[in-house]
């Protein structure tokens, strides 16, 4: 139990460190680091069990980095600060992991008295393909599946704010490779394209993506 409290406040902390570097509203930080923990929470639970069983090998882990999108679709916000929450888990003999990815991803654009804010958090649902090679320490892997977007912009002119929101389903895919530091430590780099459409103060946008991100994770 200890140690689970210890990871998971490691982590939650790590992803609250990250967020400062978000310029978001306090309102929008407080929405998504509640979900950040709400989901380390959920995966450490369920994963920590299979952690102690010798068939079952993971990662648990946190990114950061960067997101790119259409800036067509993102005049002055196409260009995101992100963080992210990595898990997946493979039973022994089987040839793919089964993924579960949360990644928040904000920007701010201030000019005169006008600011205007924007985020998205994607959550990736999928599998990854790790391959092990001989000799090596670094484990490159794929991956894909099924993205759930939930996109917020929001304006603040002269004391008025307006915002909107919108959720859409998509797709991602990636790729990138471990480094294992010791037996349980791992780093590495990611990079991922999703794609999900969101309507937005009447405006259809592409709220993926390109994802650029170094993360740290627990292996075992």
């Amino acid at each position: 139990m200890t140690n689970y409290r210890l990871l998971r406040l490691n982590l939650v902390d790590m992803h609250r460190d990250s967020l400062a570097a978000i310029t978001l509203t306090r309102e929008l930080n407080v929405k998504i680091i509640s979900l950040i923990e709400l989901a380390v929470t959920a995966a450490l639970v369920f994963t920590l069990p299979l952690a102690q069983a010798s068939d079952w090998t993971g990662n648990v882990g946190g990114s950061i980095g960067s997101k790119n999108l259409d800036d067509d679709d993102w005049p002055s916000l196409d260009s995101m600060e992100s963080v992210g929450f990595l898990v997946d888990i493979k039973k022994q003999g089987w040839p793919v992991s089964i993924t579960y990815d949360l990644i928040a991803s904000g920007d701010t654009h201030k000019r005169g008295d006008t600011k205007d804010e924007a985020y998205t958090l994607e959550n990736h649902f999928g599998i990854r393909k790790t391959f092990e090679l001989t000799d090596s320490n670094m484990r490159p892997y794929i991956g894909g599946g099924i993205t759930v977007v939930s996109a917020e912009i929001k304006n603040r002119t002269a004391g008025v704010s307006t915002k909107d929101d919108d959720d859409a389903t998509g797709f991602w895919l990636g790729a990138g490779w471990y480094v294992g530091v010791t037996d349980n430590v791992d780093i590495g780099f990611d990079v991922r394209y999703s794609e999900a459409e969101v309507t937005i103060f009447d405006q259809d946008r592409e709220a993926g993506g390109f994802h650029y991100a170094a993360n740290a994770s627990y292996h075992w």
